[in-house]
């Protein structure tokens, strides 16, 4: 015999809307996150720095640190910001200054086309002063222990002499071309920059850098990992 059982069904209850509500936002909330992240990887790269030509912005301790820039690839060069630059793209009479085996420079926009820059040496301060467009840059990202030699080591450079025919010095100035930038190195006195080889076309332009990860710190030794198997 079979025994006929009555199928007890529960009524249907919707879930509150508080909770309806927190699922929503948290959902969100992950969209949001995961097309940030998306977005950041797709417009930014790592890359380790060496030497010492930015100093103490980077590799601020000594020539062995290797601190980690992350650079945006599509961010258009400002005053003020440090940038990768391609030394291919460099005329090829400059280029033996560099080892040919590294592809990038990185450097900091002193000026972009249409600007006009000169430099002074202020005796008391035993410093050279930057002139854009007439008014004097306060450079405190420049290395303290530049020598009293700067301005010379900037005006017996290659580009002025057989460029420009003429020195930064006194009230006399260049003008950046368009399309052009002009980028030194922070540490003045151990820069190869563009006091050697003249304005750097924006074709050489490979990226602004967002952050720095200095060497040591969590985040550069996660990437400094990373790189050692690529």
């Amino acid at each position: 015999m079979y025994q006929d059982f009555d199928t007890i069904t529960k009524p249907y209850r919707p879930a509150p809307w508080w909770k309806i509500t927190i699922k929503t936002v948290l959902y969100l909330l992950l969209i949001v996150i995961v097309s940030t992240a998306f977005i950041y990887l797709a417009s930014h790269y790592a890359k380790p720095v060496h030497g010492t030509s930015m100093q103490p912005t980077l590799n601020a301790h000594s020539v062995n640190d290797q601190d980690i820039v992350l650079v945006n690839k599509f961010a258009e060069p400002k005053h003020g910001d440090i940038v990768i630059l391609d030394i291919s793209s460099i005329p090829s009479e400059y280029t033996q200054i560099y080892d040919t085996s590294k592809s990038l420079l990185i450097k900091r926009v002193i000026a972009v086309g249409g600007d006009r820059i000169r430099m002074t040496y202020d005796s008391e301060t035993h410093s050279t002063i930057v002139y854009l467009n007439g008014t004097p840059l306060q450079e405190e990202y420049v290395l303290s222990s530049a020598s009293t030699t700067n301005l010379e080591y900037f005006t017996t450079q290659q580009y002025w002499q057989t460029k420009l025919e003429q020195k930064i010095e006194g009230s006399n100035e260049i003008t950046i071309p368009e399309g052009m930038i002009f980028c030194m190195g922070d540490n003045r006195d151990g820069s190869k920059d563009c006091r050697f080889f003249g304005p750097v076309s924006l074709d050489t332009f490979q990226g602004v850098v967002d952050s720095i990860l200095p060497d040591g710190s969590f985040g550069n030794s996660i990437l400094s990992w990373l790189f050692s198997f690529a």
